[in-house]
C-alpha cells in the first residue's frame, strides 16, 4: 500500500485525534510488547483536532519529527498486542491481548461514519490540451492560468483504438486521432465551488483511469499514482498498463494536504492524465469532486478494510473476508473441454465470475451451476457476502487440448503461450497466459500436456528482435504479471525468481539452436554473469480455440534478459532522487547496438550507445551529463600519454579484468557482432565500468551465411 521514502514497502500504523483540541505527542508511545510500554516514543510534535497521523512500521527507528517517523520495530502478520500509551505509560489505545492475522494490501482499525457532500459531479465538462512540443512546464496548472484557447469536452474523456474495444463505447470525447502514437500526456482542467464549511473537511477526488495521473489542486500538486516523471512534461507517462478493467471503476483520491490551499468560491483541478506509452491504444479518464466529515468514530468495533487509506478517514470495516471461491477442476490443460465447479456456494454468500479476463464484481455473472469452457479462458470468481469483505479474487486459467495432443511427450520443458486470440505485433504488448510444464516432475522425465505446470500465470507478450522480428519462427519477450498488469518475480524451472524472460529463437543462421546456450554458460564458468538458459518447446496460440499441433513454434531457449537484479546485473538501483556523488555514480546498464523503438541514444567518448537501465525514458537529465562526462573522462585518458598508468590511466576507469575476458568470449567464438553490435557494459555505484554481460551469438562460431563461412578479422 505504501512506500517510505527508502522506495521500500512497509507497515505502518495510524494514529487519529477525534477529540476538539490538539495534542502534544512528545513522551507518548508505541509498543508491540506489553511488558515494554516505551519501546518507541514520539518526538515533539502536535496531532491536531481531527487530523490522522502516519507511523511506518519498519524498524528503522527515525524520530525527527519534520521527517517521516519509523518505529524500531515491525508488525507481527500472525497478530500480535499493539498499543498507544501516554507519557505517563497509560494505555489511550490498544489492540489486546492482540490484532488478528493481517492482509497484504488490507488495513484494520476502528470504522468511522462519514458524511460526503459533492463539489463536482462524475461525467461533467472540462477544458484539455494535448501539450504541444514547447514545453508549458507547470504554469497550466495554476488558477489564474487562461485556458480560453483550450478545448472543451465530456468526461469521460480519452480513446479506445483496440481490435475489441472494453471501454470505447462510454468515451464522449474522442482523442484517438490526437493522441495515438503522439504522446502519453493530456492535460484536464476543472472549475468546484466550495464553500466555507467544506476547507476543514476531507476533499477527494472520485477518479476512474487508465494509466497514470499527477492531481493538482489550485497550483499545488497532492496525489499521484503510476508516474515515471520527465523533464519534459509531454514526456511524463504511466510506468506500466493499468488492467482495462479497473479504468472505469472509481477510487478515492485524497486532496492530502490539499485542504489548505482550498479557498471559498472557485477551485481549479489541475489533472495531468498519462497513458503508459505513446503507442498505447487505449486512455480512459473520469472524474468528480466530494467533502468528507467524520461524523463518529466507533470506539470499540474493529475490522478490515478493502482499500486502505493512510492518513485518510477510514469508511466501514467488516470482520473479516469471504472465503475466495475454489474452482474443481483447478486451471490446467484439459482434453476436449472443462467444466468447472465453484465452491462454496453457501446460502449468505453468492460467487460472481468473468471468463473475459475483467474483475468480477457486483454486477458480474452470478454463478448458478457448472461452467463450461470448450476453448482457453480466464476464469475470475469471487465471494460476495453481506457481512464480509469480498474475497481475493481467484483467477484460473483454462487452456483446452485438441485430442492429439494428449499423446505429445517431450524430454523438454513444455511452454504453452495463449493470447486469447489477440495477435503480436511489433512494438504491441499483448495480455495472455503463460504455462511451463517440467518434465522433471514426471516420473520418466518426459513433459505432457495434461501434467501439472511448475507455473502457470499471466503475462505480457510481445514480438521482440530487430532483423529477427520477421522471421517465420519469431521471438518474444515476456512480462510475467499479476492480476492488475505489475510485474511479479516468479521462479521460471530452476531459474531464479525474476519477472522478465525471453522465449529465444534459434533459427536461420544457428541451425544447431544452441550456439547463445553454449557461450552464456561459458561465460558464468569463467565466473562473468551471462544469461542463463532453459531449452523448450513451444506452442503458441494466438486464436480463442482450443490448443492443436498448428500452434507448435518448435525448439526454444527461456533466457534471462539483460536487466538490473540481484540475480542478473547486480548493480545499484538509480531513482530520480539520485542526483549527487556518490549516489549518481551508478548503477548503469548501456549497450553498443541497435536502439530501442522511440529511442535517441546518446553520444560519449567518440561512440553511439543505448540506455538500458535506467530506461532512456527514466534516466534523468543529471544522471546522463554524470555518465556521459565519465565515459568522455575514460576516452580522454585512453588517448593520452600516461593511457597504461595503473593509477591514472585506463584502468582507474574500467574493470580490466571484464574487459578481457568478455574479448575472449566474443574472439574465441568468431562473433562477428562482437563489439559492434549486441554489446552491453555496466557500472555499479562508486564502481568501474565493466564489459559485459554478453549477448547474441547466433552468427558465431563458424555459422555458415551467405554462402561462406562468416569470418572476425
Amino acid at each position: 500500500t505504501l512506500l517510505d521514502v527508502d522506495g521500500e514497502p512497509s507497515d505502518w500504523i495510524e494514529i487519529y485525534n477525534d477529540g476538539d483540541a490538539a495534542v502534544p505527542l512528545a513522551g507518548w508511545s508505541l509498543t508491540d510488547d506489553v511488558e515494554d510500554p516505551g519501546r518507541w516514543v514520539f518526538p515533539a510534535l502536535d496531532l491536531g483536532a481531527g487530523e490522522f497521523l502516519l507511523v511506518l512500521a519498519s524498524g528503522k527507528d527515525r524520530r525527527d519529527a519534520n521527517e517521516e517517523l519509523h518505529t524500531n520495530f515491525r508488525l507481527s502478520r500472525q497478530g500480535e498486542y499493539l498499543g498507544l500509551l501516554d507519557p505517563d505509560g497509560r494505555v489511550a489505545s490498544h489492540f489486546a491481548p492482540e490484532y488478528p492475522e493481517q492482509l497484504s494490501d488490507r488495513s484494520y482499525g476502528r470504522s468511522m461514519e462519514l458524511s460526503r457532500r459533492a463539489l463536482l459531479e462524475a461525467g461533467g465538462e472540462v477544458s484539455y490540451l494535448v501539450p504541444p512540443d514547447d514545453d508549458l512546464g507547470l504554469t497550466w496548472i495554476e488558477p489564474a492560468f487562461d485556458a480560453s484557447e483550450w478545448a472543451t469536452g465530456g468526461l469521460p474523456i480519452g480513446f479506445d483504438n483496440k481490435e475489441e474495444p472494453t471501454f470505447g463505447v462510454s468515451v464522449r470525447t474522442d482523442l484517438g486521432d490526437v493522441m495515438n502514437r503522439q504522446t502519453a500526456s493530456l492535460f484536464l482542467r476543472a472549475e468546484f465551488p466550495a464553500e466555507a464549511s467544506d476547507l476543514g473537511r476531507f476533499v477527494e477526488l472520485r477518479l476512474a483511469y487508465n494509466d497514470g495521473f499527477i492531481l493538482h489542486v489550485n497550483g499545488v500538486e497532492v496525489a499521484s499514482d503510476n508516474v515515471f516523471r520527465s523533464r519534459n512534461i509531454r514526456n511524463t507517462r504511466g510506468i506500466y498498463a493499468r488492467r482495462d478493467g479497473l479504468a472505469t471503476l472509481f477510487e478515492g483520491v485524497p486532496f492530502l494536504g490539499a485542504t489548505e490551499f482550498l479557498q471559498v468560491g472557485q477551485n481549479v483541478i489541475g489533472l495531468h492524465a498519462l497513458n503508459h506509452s505513446n503507442r498505447s491504444p487505449d486512455l480512459y479518464f473520469d472524474f468528480a469532486v466530494e467533502t468528507l466529515e467524520v461524523a463518529s468514530l466507533d470506539a470499540e468495533g474493529s475490522g478490515y478494510f478493502a482499500d486502505p487509506t493512510p492518513r485518510w478517514p477510514n469508511e466501514t470495516s467488516r470482520p473479516g473476508l469471504a472465503v475466495p471461491p475454489v474452482a474443481n477442476p483447478p486451471g490446467g490443460t484439459y482434453q476436449g473441454q472443462a467444466t468447472i465447479e465453484l465452491m462454496p456456494p453457501t446460502p449468505d454468500s453468492e460467487i460472481r465470475y468473468t471468463l473475459d479476463g475483467s474483475e468480477p464484481d457486483a454486477h458480474a455473472p452470478l454463478y448458478m451451476g457448472p461452467i463450461v469452457v470448450d476453448s482457453t479462458a480466464v476464469l475470475k470468481s469471487r465471494t460476495f457476502h453481506a457481512d464480509l469483505l469480498a474475497s481475493r479474487t481467484s483467477v484460473e486459467t483454462y487452456v483446452v487440448l485438441v485430442p492429439e495432443l494428449t499423446e505429445f511427450s517431450s524430454d523438454l520443458p513444455i511452454v504453452i503461450v495463449s493470447t486469447f486470440g489477440s495477435q503480436l505485433i511489433n512494438d504491441a504488448a499483448r495480455h495472455g497466459h503463460f504455462a511451463v510444464i517440467d518434465p522433471a516432475a514426471s516420473d520418466d522425465g518426459r513433459s505432457r500436456f495434461l501434467d501439472p505446470a511448475q507455473f502457470r500465470g499471466d503475462a505480457s507478450i510481445k514480438v521482440r528482435g530487430s532483423s529477427t522480428s520477421r522471421r517465420t519462427k519469431g521471438s518474444f519477450s515476456v512480462e510475467i504479471q499479476d492480476d492488475r498488469g505489475v510485474d511479479r518475480d516468479v521462479q521460471i524451472l530452476d531459474l531464479p525468481e525474476e519477472s522478465d524472460f525471453i522465449l529465444y529463437a534459434a533459427f536461420e543462421f544457428d541451425r544447431a539452436l544452441m550456439r547463445n546456450a553454449f557461450m552464456y554458460e561459458l561465460s558464468n564458468d569463467v565466473g562473468r554473469y551471462a544469461s542463463r538458459t532453459r531449452f523448450c518447446e513451444v506452442f503458441l496460440n494466438r486464436t480463442d480455440g482450443p490448443l492443436s499441433s498448428a500452434h507448435y513454434m518448435g525448439v526454444y531457449s527461456i533466457i534471462e534478459k539483460i536487466k538490473r537484479g540481484k540475480d542478473r546485473v547486480d548493480v545499484a538501483r538509480l531513482g530520480f532522487e539520485h542526483a549527487t556523488e556518490p549516489d549518481i555514480s551508478g548503477g548503469y546498464i548501456f549497450k553498443v547496438d541497435r536502439l530501442d523503438p522511440g529511442d535517441v541514444g546518446f553520444s560519449a567518448g567518440g561512440q553511439g550507445f543505448g540506455h538500458v537501465y535506467p530506461k532512456e525514458e527514466e534516466i534523468t537529465i543529471d544522471q546522463k551529463e554524470w555518465l556521459v562526462g565519465y565515459i568522455n573522462a575514460f576516452a580522454e585518458v585512453l588517448s593520452g600519454p600516461d593511457f597504461a598508468d595503473p593509477e591514472i590511466g585506463y584502468a582507474r576507469f574500467i574493470d580490466v579484468g571484464a574487459w578481457i575476458d568478455h574479448h575472449i568470449l566474443n574472439e574465441f567464438s568468431k562473433n562477428p557482432d562482437g563489439l559492434r553490435l549486441s554489446t552491453y557494459f555496466h557500472k555499479d555505484r562508486e564502481g568501474k565500468i565493466a564489459a559485459g554481460p554478453i549477448w547474441d551469438f547466433d552468427r558465431a562460431l563458424g555459422v555458415r551465411w551467405g554462402g561462406a563461412y562468416v569470418k572476425q578479422n
